[in-house]
C-alpha cells in the first residue's frame, strides 16, 4: 500500500462514518441546510459546542494540526464572535508566518547539496523524517488560512498571501534560475507557480461574494502577471455578482488577448474563446434580460474583434485546403462558428467552406471485442438508469408515491448496496412526507438483508444508509448503528496509524498523531467544512448534514457526543468539527456564482455538424 493511500484511509474512514458514502456527485444546487432550522436552545448548544473545540484543539501536540483546528473553529466563529476570531486568525497568521522561516531556513542550509535535491524522497523514507510532508503542510495551511480570512477580510487575506509569498529560486552553478519543484514537494510556491496564481483567482472568487471591488484589484493584479483559464472563469463569476466590475475585468482579459499571438499562444487562443462565447451570450440575453443588456459582459463591438481575430487564426491554421479531420479533435470550431457566422460572416462563410462536406457526426474507435465486458457497461448502464428514474419518481411523488411503487422500482436495482441506498432514500422523502408508517416498513426490509456486523467496506456503507433513514423516524436507533460503527472503525483507526507510522515514519504520524494537513486537498478547514455538507433525501449522495440535524433535534448531547468515542484526539477534534459544520453549516463563497453565462443558456449550435473520422487519444 502506497504512503497515500495510508494517509487518506484516516481521513477517509472517518468521514464515512458521518456521512453517507457514494460516488462524488456534482455538488447540490440547493443551498444547505442552515442553523436556522436549530431551535434556539440547541443553536445555542452548538455554537458553545464550538468555542469547546476551539480551545480543545490548543491540546494537541502537532502544531499543524492545531494551526489546522485553529483556522477551522476560526472561520465557523467570525458569525458568532468576530473579535475572538480575527484574534484566532492572527494567531494562525503568526505561526504560518514562523513554519515558512523556519522551513526557508532549512533549505537554505542544504540547497548546496545535489544529492539532498536528488535523494530527499527516499531519505524521507530510509530515515523516517517527514521533511517533504513538513513542506506540502505549510503550503496547504496557508492556502486554507488565505480563502479562510478572504470569506471575512478580503483586504487582510490578499495581504497575508502577497507577505507570505517565495522569491524566485535561486539560480544554479551555472547562473540559470533553478526550476521550482513543487511538485515533488520540495520548495514553498513562488510568485511563478501554477498553484500559487491559482490560488490567488479562488481568493479573489471568495472576495468577491462580500468585496466586488478588492475582488476586482486582485482580478487586476493577477492579470498584471499574464493570462489564465481560471482567471476568465473568475470574471464570469464577478460578473454575476457584480455587473460593472466583472464586465470590466473581461474587457481588461480581452485586451491582453487581442495584444497575443493566437498562432503560438494556446491559452490566449482559449481565453479567447471563452470570452467570445460569454459576451455573445450575454448580448444574446441582453435582449431579454434588462439588467444584463445595460451591461453586458463584452460590448457588441469587443466581440466582433474578438470574432474577427478568432477567424484569421482558424483560416490561417485551416491553410489553402480542406481542413484535416485530426484538427477538429483540438479545435473548436464547431462550437464558435455559430458566433461567427453573427460577428464575422465573413470569415465564418470562408471556414465553413473548407470544412468537410459530410456533416454527419461519427467518432470511430477502436473495436471492443470483450463481450463479456460490453455486457457489464450495459448492465451498468441500465441500472444507472433505474436509479436515475427512482429518483425522479420520488422526487416529483413525493407524497403520491406509493411503497408498493416504490417496490417495484427497487426490484430494478440488483446491486445490494445501491438498493439500500435508494431504499434509505425514498424511506427519508415517506417520512418528510408524514408517511412515517411506510418509511419504518421499508426500513425494516432494509434491515433484514443487513449484515449482523460490519466486515467489509461494503457492509459500513449498508449499515450508515439505514442508519441515515432511521435518523428521521427513530433517532435513537440511528444513532446506536453509528455508535457501534464508530467503536469498530476507532479500532481500525489506531491499527492503520501504528501501519503508517512503522512504514513511512513522521511522513505519516508526527509527535504521535496522524498528520491531517499534509495531506493534499484535505487541508483543516477546507476539508473539515466539506465533510458534513449535504443534502439529505434529496441529494442522499453528497452528505448527512440534514440527518444530522434530525439526531441533534431528537437529542444534541447524545448526537455531540459521537465525535468523543474515537480514542484518538485529532480524530476526535476532526469528528467534532464533522458534526458542528452540519449544526452550523459555513456558507459556500465559491459555489455561490454560476461557473459561466453559457452554462445557463446556450447558443444553438445546429448550424454546423462535423465528421470526426480520426479515431479518439485514450
Amino acid at each position: 500500500m502506497t504512503l497515500h493511500k495510508f494517509l487518506l484511509s484516516a481521513a477517509c474512514i472517518l468521514s464515512f462514518v458521518l456521512n453517507a458514502p457514494a460516488q462524488q456527485a456534482t455538488a447540490p444546487k440547493t443551498s444547505p441546510a442552515g442553523s436556522e432550522q436549530l431551535p434556539a436552545e440547541i443553536k445555542e448548544k452548538a455554537v458553545s459546542f464550538l468555542r469547546t473545540t476551539a480551545k480543545d484543539a490548543a491540546t494537541l501536540s502537532l502544531p499543524e494540526n492545531r494551526l489546522a483546528f485553529l483556522i477551522a473553529t476560526a472561520d465557523l466563529l467570525w458569525e458568532y464572535d468576530e473579535t475572538a476570531a480575527r484574534q484566532a486568525f492572527k494567531v494562525a497568521e503568526s505561526d504560518v508566518r514562523q513554519m515558512i522561516t523556519a522551513q526557508m531556513q532549512k533549505a537554505a542550509l542544504t540547497a548546496a547539496s545535489e544529492e539532498a535535491e536528488l535523494f530527499g524522497f527516499l531519505d524521507d523514507l530510509t530515515t523516517g523524517e517527514g521533511s517533504r510532508m513538513d513542506v506540502q503542510s505549510i503550503i496547504n495551511l496557508r492556502e486554507s488560512l488565505v480563502l479562510a480570512i478572504g470569506k471575512h477580510d478580503g483586504e487582510a487575506a490578499y495581504r497575508f498571501l502577497i507577505e507570505t509569498r517565495q522569491p524566485a529560486p535561486a539560480a544554479d552553478k551555472d547562473g540559470k534560475p533553478k526550476t521550482n519543484l513543487y511538485g515533488n514537494g520540495t520548495q514553498l510556491p513562488t510568485a511563478d507557480d501554477y498553484r500559487e496564481s491559482s490560488l490567488e483567482t479562488r481568493l479573489a472568487r471568495t472576495v468577491a461574494q462580500n468585496d466586488p471591488q478588492k475582488a476586482l484589484e486582485i482580478g487586476l493584479k493577477r492579470l498584471s502577471v499574464g493570462l489564465s483559464e481560471d482567471l476568465s472563469s473568475f470574471a464570469v463569476r464577478l460578473y454575476f455578482k457584480d455587473k460593472k466590475r466583472g464586465a470590466q475585468l473581461a474587457q481588461e482579459v480581452a485586451k491582453k488577448v487581442k495584444s497575443a499571438n493566437l498562432a503560438t499562444d494556446d491559452l490566449a487562443r482559449r481565453v479567447a474563446v471563452s470570452l467570445l462565447k460569454n459576451g455573445a451570450n450575454s448580448i444574446e440575453r441582453g435582449a431579454k434580460d434588462k439588467e444584463i443588456g445595460k451591461t453586458p459582459f463584452l460590448s457588441e463591438a469587443e466581440v466582433r474583434e474578438l470574432a474577427n481575430l478568432l477567424g484569421r487564426f482558424e483560416l490561417a491554421t485551416m491553410g489553402a485546403g480542406k481542413i484535416d479531420p485530426a484538427h477538429l479533435e483540438v479545435t473548436q470550431i464547431p462550437e464558435i462558428l455559430p458566433i461567427l457566422e453573427k460577428y464575422s460572416p465573413s470569415n465564418a462563410a470562408q471556414i465553413k467552406a473548407k470544412l468537410p462536406e459530410n456533416k454527419t457526426v461519427e467518432i470511430k474507435g477502436e473495436a471492443d471485442d470483450n463481450n463479456e465486458y460490453k455486457k457489464y457497461l450495459e448492465r451498468h448502464k441500465k441500472e444507472e438508469e433505474a436509479l436515475k428514474d427512482l429518483q425522479k419518481s420520488v422526487e416529483s411523488a413525493k407524497g403520491e408515491f406509493s411503497l408498493q411503487g416504490a417496490r417495484t422500482a427497487l426490484s430494478l436495482i440488483k446491486n445490494r448496496t445501491a438498493r439500500l441506498t435508494a431504499m434509505s432514500q425514498i424511506a427519508i422523502t415517506f417520512a418528510d412526507n408524514g408517511k412515517i408508517e411506510e418509511a419504518k416498513e421499508l426500513i425494516a426490509e432494509a434491515r433484514k438483508t443487513l449484515a449482523p456486523q460490519p466486515k467489509f467496506w461494503a457492509h459500513y456503507v449498508e449499515h450508515l444508509v439505514v442508519a441515515r433513514a432511521l435518523a428521521s423516524v427513530e433517532p435513537k436507533q440511528s444513532l446506536e448503528i453509528i455508535e457501534n460503527l464508530i467503536y469498530q472503525i476507532d479500532d481500525m483507526l489506531t491499527g492503520v496509524s501504528k501501519i503508517a507510522e512503522f512504514i513511512a515514519g513522521e511522513t505519516a504520524v508526527k509527535e504521535n498523531e496522524l498528520r491531517l494537513s499534509g495531506i493534499p486537498g484535505m487541508i483543516g478547514g477546507g476539508m473539515l467544512s466539506q465533510m458534513g455538507r449535504g443534502g439529505g433525501a434529496r441529494d442522499f449522495a453528497t452528505g448527512f448534514e440534514k440527518d444530522i440535524l434530525k439526531l441533534a433535534k431528537a437529542d444534541f448531547d447524545r448526537t455531540a457526543a459521537l465525535a468523543d468515542k474515537f480514542s484518538r484526539p485529532e480524530i476526535r477534534l476532526m469528528a467534532r468539527m464533522i458534526l458542528i459544520n452540519s449544526f452550523l453549516p459555513p456558507k459556500d463563497t465559491e459555489n455561490s456564482i454560476p461557473e459561466a453565462i453559457e452554462a445557463d443558456e446556450a447558443l444553438p449550435m445546429e448550424q454546423t455538424t462535423v465528421t470526426l473520422s480520426a479515431k479518439p487519444s485514450f
